[in-house]
């Protein structure tokens, strides 16, 4: 009951950042100043976990009440291997130091394991796109560029340091004014990275065009569980690794033709039966 009280304190907390990485847009400027915000809560929770442990050792005894019964300390003996053995005078100090605190290390250290500078600063990228670009400060713009000169630099072909940030902004602003112009003409902006990089001119725009091939190969994040929610249903609960992964990628793969004789035909030869197989 105190793990899982304590577990809800910091749920509560990673709740808002959890809805935003699954929004469909996401902003991940307002993302990656979520996370220093709720990194900050935090750590700063760490720093008074005494108080902070006080409230949530008060609501546990409150719900022990309810259903009759202590908040007692597990039996300790003089040399614990399996769970933690720390000194304690009372069942609060105990729980204080055997669940809060690695619970909160756990989080603060995932989180920054997650979110760090380097791979925050991979999703500068997003920049390029055109919704974005057209209200983008000459501030924001510089601090991404520079973010980007110096992560895909090398992969440009930019091996002078002093010089990559200051070609890559001269071509991303020429990039900006025009996208701002197509928007005042009222023009439909591209939906897509991949409809974006075809309305990039290679001649006029080659930092930026190479930028946007990168931002394409980058691997997408998807929170939602549905395609894995389609492919193992409740009958299909003791499903094998073998089969999972042949039914998603037939799932992504739908343009390939299966050969349904073919596939009956190996499901009979792949092993010995009692019983004859018929259709």
């Amino acid at each position: 009951m105190v793990s899982l009280q304590c577990l809800h304190s910091i749920c509560a907390l990673t709740l808002p950042l959890s809805r935003l990485f699954q929004k469909k847009t996401l902003d991940l400027g307002a993302a990656d100043c979520h996370v220093s915000d709720l990194l900050d809560v935090l750590a700063k929770r760490r720093e008074t976990y005494d108080e902070e442990f006080a409230v949530v050792f008060e609501q546990v005894k409150e719900l022990s009440d309810k259903i009759q019964l202590g908040v007692e300390v597990p039996k300790i003996t003089q040399r614990q291997v399996h769970r933690n053995n720390p000194p304690h005078s009372t069942p609060e100090e105990y729980y204080r130091r055997v669940v809060i605190i690695p619970m909160l290390d756990s989080v603060i250290s995932d989180l920054k394991s997650r979110f760090s500078r380097d791979r925050l600063s991979s999703f500068q990228l997003t920049v390029l796109l055109q919704s974005n670009i057209v209200n983008c400060t000459d501030y924001l713009l510089q601090s991404s560029v520079k973010a980007i000169s110096s992560m895909y630099g090398q992969l440009l072909g930019l091996t002078v340091p002093s010089t990559r940030a200051t070609l890559i902004l001269a071509e991303v602003h020429v990039w900006r004014s025009r996208w701002r112009r197509v928007k005042r003409e009222g023009s439909i902006f591209p939906f897509s990275v991949e409809e974006t990089a075809k309305e990039c001119d290679r001649n006029l725009n080659p930092y930026v065009s190479s930028l946007l091939d990168i931002f394409i190969s980058l691997p997408a994040t998807v929170a939602s569980a549905e395609p894995l929610r389609k492919l193992k249903t409740w009958l299909r609960g003791q499903m094998g690794q073998t089969r999972l992964s042949g039914l998603a990628l037939l799932n992504g793969h739908r343009g390939i033709d299966i050969s349904i004789d073919r596939a009956i035909d190996r499901f009979v030869n792949s092993g010995a039966r009692k019983l004859e197989f018929c259709l």
